[in-house]
């Protein structure tokens, strides 16, 4: 088993096609990890800080901000686009699935967003 480390991570992701880690530090770098080389490298410098969570999913890695923000970041390029503006603070987890990305608040509301046109849905309230 190999060890890697990406200083002052905060959220992962993995591209299972790719064999690729992408990791989100403090400072708002995504850093990617080729787990067959062991290659370590930066990918971008991101609009993301103390952020609510990465997920990766169509060949795109999605944060989710304090600020309510969906962004995605091609993962060939690393070109960084506004997938929507929701009204969402206090994030607590972002996941992809099913062409859509999954939002998690504090208040234990799972929102959906079309990760094309940015629709939002409120999906339930867990009471988490």
């Amino acid at each position: 088993m190999k060890l890697f480390l990406i200083s002052a991570c905060l959220f992962l992701t993995f591209s299972a096609s790719s064999n690729v880690l992408y990791g989100l530090n403090t400072f708002g770098e995504i850093q990617k990890v080729d787990l067959q080389s062991g290659q370590q490298s930066s990918f971008v410098n991101s609009s993301l800080r103390h952020d609510s969570g990465l997920a990766f999913g169509s060949g795109a890695i999605f944060g989710l901000n304090d600020f309510g923000n969906v962004v995605g970041f091609n993962a060939n390029t690393g070109q960084q686009n506004l997938i929507i503006n929701t009204s969402l603070r206090n994030n607590s987890g972002l996941a992809f699935g099913n062409g859509s990305i999954f939002g998690l608040n504090d208040f234990g509301d799972i929102y959906g967003f079309n990760a094309n046109t940015g629709q939002q849905n409120l999906l339930i309230n867990t009471s988490l």
